[in-house]
């Protein structure tokens, strides 16, 4: 058997982009992995004639299990038998360090001729990734900009290790943003992604908030709920947009891969207003009740 159709938990060699997930280690008896299980193997045989990669189903079944739980019960499918899956490389398309972007395919056992529909999502998902999947997050950072300065926060630093005579130094990190606004300085970190910001990259982010005194924010398009604690407990705030967000000229794309990929798109030429006013009544209250800049 070629090692591309070996269970991931037996391919050596290859990580797929879910495979990064951090989540903490969950035993085959728990709950909600037996039920992500049930809901999968119910999925798949209600589309036995459909091919998913792993980030889109992620993304499909957020709202009901952590990415990692859909990973995990996606493995155990796989080992098992119950699903088919192999890693394909995107052509031309590499990720930051140079190496190709993977893509984990998962099918019913019975879809015997799939092979038009993996051409047509790699095709796919290489057009809003690499180069395209750089540029989002620098649109993402823009209308970020011009949305929270509508609200009056003003931007004081961009790309940023330091911030009132104090500067990070424990790692190579910095903050894409600092917004002020009524003696409030947020550390922010934009992420106009599908995957989860990774909990380390989280956990430097608030340590250097701390260092620098700063009150982090987090604007991201989704956010599990012990990462929403995470943040919260540590005295910040998180901005939700739920859809990845495309720059205008891109109206065609997103619709593609909202319509053919159920993924979360849209065109936008302004940051969801919806999002900026929920923050800004979190501020207001947090002004309320004294918060200043350490």
């Amino acid at each position: 058997m070629p090692e591309a159709f070996l269970p991931p938990s037996i391919t050596a060699g290859c990580m797929d982009e879910l495979d990064e997930e951090d989540g903490p280690e969950l035993r085959k008896d728990d709950p909600k992995f037996r039920e992500a299980c049930t809901d999968l193997e119910k999925f798949f045989d209600e589309h036995p004639k459909e091919l998913f990669y792993d980030r889109q189903l992620a993304v499909l079944f957020e709202r009901k299990y952590f990415h990692w739980i859909t990973a995990r019960a996606l493995k155990e499918l796989a080992t098992s038998g119950r699903l088919v899956t192999h890693l394909e490389a995107m052509s031309g398309v590499r990720d930051e360090g140079g190496k190709a972007l993977m893509v984990r395919f998962y099918r019913h056992p019975a879809h015997r001729y799939w092979q038009t529909q993996r051409k047509e999502i790699l095709t796919l998902v290489g057009r809003f990734s690499g180069d395209f999947g750089h540029s989002l997050g620098y649109y993402g950072e823009l209308l970020c900009d011009a949305g929270l300065g509508g609200e009056g926060f003003a931007k004081a630093a961009k790309n940023v290790r330091e911030w009132q005579g104090k500067r990070w130094t424990e790692t190579a990190h910095n903050l894409d943003r600092i917004y002020v606004r009524d003696g409030i300085a947020y550390g922010c970190e934009i992420k106009n992604t599908l995957k989860y910001l990774p909990v380390k990259e989280r956990d430097i982010k608030l340590s250097m908030c701390q260092h620098l005194g700063l009150k982090p924010l987090f604007i991201v398009r989704w956010l599990p709920k012990n990462h929403m604690y995470e943040i919260i407990e540590a005295g910040g705030f998180a901005i939700l947009f739920e859809r990845q967000l495309y720059p205008i000229g891109q109206e065609a794309l997103a619709r593609e891969v909202e319509e053919r990929l159920a993924l979360p798109a849209a065109c936008v030429r302004e940051f969801p207003a919806d999002a900026v006013t929920r923050f800004v009544r979190l501020h207001v209250r947090s002004v309320k009740n004294g918060a200043k800049v350490r």
